[in-house]
């Protein structure tokens, strides 16, 4: 049999049980170092949410859990529902994850659906993901003010902006208020 032979028998044999999701999640990774020139963090990060369970750690003992390749694995792409993944989520959710940790899994897996549903790669009708819940953060802002290091610290940057003058700077802005434009564009970037 020729290679041509084979390999046009290897396609068929995918169309018609389907691309499982471990298949489109190599392929999302090999996309994102080849193509998207992606940074080696972000490769880490991707590699670690979309990675097999029971791969030991680079540093340390332990093993990965891959809650991702876990539950969706071995299933056709195509046929993964909003509803798997978000039991996969609330999974995650439940052994203790931060919100914002489960959002980065749902970001991670809906960018790996987002590039098979490309005509150019897999074809996938739909991207089961765009309708799965996304949990609410916290803000940053809000644990400023509740937070009493946080109020702390603030105050001495306060209390040194308004006190402190540059080279060739009047002195007159060391009355200022906190309610000063000055003031307010420092807390924005420092608060």
């Amino acid at each position: 049999m020729s290679e041509a032979a084979n390999a046009e028998r290897i396609e068929q044999e995918r169309r018609t049980r389907g691309v499982t999701f471990r298949e489109v999640a190599r392929a999302y990774l090999c996309w994102l170092k080849d193509v998207r020139g992606a940074k080696p963090s972000t490769l880490r990060d991707h590699a670690y949410v979309l990675g097999e369970s029971g791969v030991p750690y680079k540093y340390g003992s332990g093993t990965t859990v891959g809650h991702v390749m876990a539950a969706l694995g071995d299933r056709p792409a195509a046929q993964i529902t909003t509803r798997e993944i978000d039991e996969l989520l609330a999974t995650i959710s439940a052994i203790g994850a931060s919100p914002r940790t489960v959002n980065k899994y749902r970001c991670v897996i809906a960018a790996a659906f987002r590039h098979a549903t490309k005509p150019s790669t897999f074809g996938l009708p739909a991207n089961p993901v765009a309708h799965a819940d996304k949990r609410q953060e916290r803000h940053p802002d809000a644990l400023c003010s509740t937070h009493p290091k946080r109020s702390r610290r603030w105050r001495a940057l306060w209390r040194t902006a308004v006190t402190a003058t540059l080279p060739g700077q009047q002195s007159a802005h060391r009355s200022a208020t906190p309610s000063s434009p000055r003031i307010a564009r420092t807390r924005r970037w420092f608060g």
